[in-house]
C-alpha cells in the first residue's frame, strides 16, 4: 500500500484533495522554488574537461519491480503549482486551471537514492563504472549537481523544468477554450491535420489518441508526467484498446505513448517512476493499489543510458533491441517492447529541460531533435538557461548546434533534406535569464 505523507499546499488554484485515500502520519512541508541564481549551472568544480568513466549501457527499466518498490515504501511528496494563484483568481482567468503536479521528496538525511542504499550490487549495476560512494566522498546526491560519467543531476527539480511544465499547462488550457476546437483535443487520426490550431498549439498532436512524447534527460520527469496525465484524462476509455494495440507490436503506431529517458537508472527508479504514479490521476494523490498501473503499462517506458544508443534503437523501431534490459526482453506483460513506437522512431513532442549546459550536451540535444522529431508537425520544447557559467552551454550554444543539423527524412529513395528551426517562445528575466525554445524539423 502507498504510504505517502504530505501537507496540503496553500491556496494555489489547485486540486481539491478532500477524501484522498492516503496515510498522513509522515508530513513534509512543500519546498520553495530555488532562489534567484541558486541553479545557475552544474557546479563547475564537478565538471572536469575530460572523464575516463565509461558511459552506462542502454537499459530499459523493469517497471514491475520499480513500481512494487514504490508501493512498498514510505514516500514523501509535495505539490508543484502550475499557475500563479493571483492569476487564477483574476476576473478574466480560465475557469478551471489544470491541477498541480506532485513530485517525490527525499528526506534531507538521505545520502544516496533508496534503490542504491546499502546495496553493493545495485551500485555496481546502476552507476557507470561503480564507485558511487568514493565519488560522493560523503556528500549527498541531493547536494551534488553533476558527477560527469556517473551522475547527471536527475534527482534535482531544475527551474527550467518548471518553466516547461507551466508552458505545457497553458497550451493544454488553450485546447479547452471554445475558439480552439472541441474540448477533447486532437482526434484519433488528426496527425496530418494542418489547420491553425495544430500549427499554433505545441501539444495538439502529442495529445491525440496516437500521440508520441519523449522527454530527454527527464530526471523527475514532471513535464512528461503532465502530458501522460492529460492523455489519460482524454483517452481513458481507450486504454484497454491502447494496450491491446500495443501488445506484441513494437514498432507499430498503436495508441499513445510517453518515453522517459535519463542517464541514470536509479533516477528513473527513485524519482521518475514515483512521479509517474503520483500523477496518474489529478483527482487523487495516488492510485489505490498497484493494479492501477496496469492501465498505462503499455504506453510508458523508462530508458537509461547514452542518448545516442537510445537513438539507434528508436530508429530500428524497438528500444529493446540489443539492450541490457532489466526486463530481459522476454515479451512479458511489463516488457517495454509493448510500448507503441513509430517505425521511424519519430515523436510528436520532445521535451528537454536543462540539457544544454555544455556545448557538447547542447549538440547532443540538437542531434536527438533532428533524428526524432516528426517532420513539419513535430514540436521540440527546449527549456534552458541563457548561459551556464563555468561550463559554456546555454541557449546560444543550442541555437548554434541546431543550425548545423541537417538530416534526411522519408522513405528509402524518397528522402528529403530537413533542418531544425528554432524560435524563442518565452524569456524569463527573473533570477538567472532563461529561455523556452520551440524547435521544428522542416523540409529545406
Amino acid at each position: 500500500m502507498f504510504k505517502f505523507g504530505f501537507d496540503l499546499p496553500a491556496d494555489d488554484g489547485g486540486a481539491d484533495d478532500g477524501g484522498a485515500d492516503v496515510d498522513c502520519r509522515r508530513q513534509q512541508q512543500p519546498q520553495e522554488e530555488p532562489s534567484a541564481g541558486e541553479h545557475e549551472a552544474p557546479r563547475a568544480d564537478n565538471v572536469p574537461t575530460t572523464t575516463t568513466t565509461s558511459k552506462p549501457r542502454l537499459s530499459v527499466l523493469d517497471m514491475s519491480d520499480a513500481i512494487t518498490a514504490v508501493f512498498e515504501s514510505d514516500t514523501l511528496f509535495e505539490y508543484v503549482p502550475l499557475f500563479d494563484s493571483d492569476a487564477c483568481n483574476a476576473a478574466d482567468a480560465p475557469p478551471a486551471p489544470i491541477q498541480p503536479l506532485r513530485r517525490v521528496v527525499f528526506p534531507p538525511d538521505q545520502k544516496v537514492p533508496p534503490s542504491l542504499a546499502g546495496n553493493a550490487n545495485a551500485n555496481a549495476n546502476a552507476i557507470a563504472g561503480g564507485g558511487l560512494s568514493s565519488a560522493l566522498n560523503g556528500e549527498s546526491l541531493a547536494d551534488t549537481d553533476l558527477i560527469p560519467g556517473i551522475y547527471e543531476g536527475g534527482l534535482k527539480v531544475w527551474e527550467c523544468s518548471l518553466d516547461l511544465c507551466r508552458h505545457l499547462a497553458e497550451e493544454m488550457m488553450r485546447l479547452e477554450q471554445p475558439n480552439q476546437g472541441e474540448g477533447s483535443g486532437a482526434d484519433a487520426n488528426d496527425n496530418d491535420n494542418d489547420d491553425g490550431l495544430s500549427k499554433n498549439n505545441d501539444v495538439y498532436h502529442a495529445l491525440s489518441r496516437t500521440g508520441k512524447t519523449m522527454e530527454l534527460g527527464c530526471g523527475h520527469g514532471l513535464p512528461a508526467c503532465l502530458v501522460l496525465r492529460e492523455l489519460r484524462k482524454r483517452w481513458a476509455d481507450n486504454e484497454d484498446s491502447n494496450n491491446s494495440a500495443a501488445g506484441g507490436n513494437a514498432g507499430g503506431i498503436g495508441g499513445y505513448s510517453v518515453l522517459f529517458s535519463d542517464y541514470n537508472e536509479f533516477v528513473l527508479r527513485d524519482a521518475t517512476v514515483p512521479n509517474v504514479i503520483l500523477n496518474m490521476d489529478s483527482d487523487r494523490p495516488c492510485p489505490n493499489d498497484a493494479n492501477e498501473w496496469g492501465k498505462v503499462k503499455g504506453c510508458v517506458a523508462c530508458v537509461s543510458g547514452d542518448w545516442m544508443d537510445l537513438s539507434s534503437r528508436l530508429q530500428a523501431g524497438s528500444i529493446l533491441s540489443n539492450t541490457s534490459s532489466a526486463a530481459g526482453g522476454d515479451g512479458g506483460e511489463n516488457d517495454a517492447s509493448t510500448m507503441p513506437l513509430r517505425d521511424d522512431g519519430r515523436f510528436d513532442l520532445i521535451l528537454a529541460a536543462e540539457t544544454t549546459y555544455t556545448p557538447e550536451s547542447a549538440k547532443d540535444t540538437a542531434e536527438l531533435l533532428g533524428r526524432h522529431l516528426r517532420v513539419n508537425t513535430g514540436v521540440g520544447l527546449v527549456a534552458t538557461k541563457r548561459y551556464y557559467f563555468g561550463v559554456g552551454g546555454g541557449a546560444d550554444a543550442f541555437r548554434r548546434a541546431a543550425a548545423s543539423v541537417v538530416v534526411k527524412a522519408g522513405l528509402p529513395g524518397e528522402e528529403v533534406g530537413c533542418e531544425l528551426q528554432v524560435e524563442t517562445v518565452k524569456s524569463y528575466d527573473t533570477g538567472v535569464g532563461r529561455d523556452l525554445l520551440r524547435v521544428r524539423l522542416v523540409v529545406q
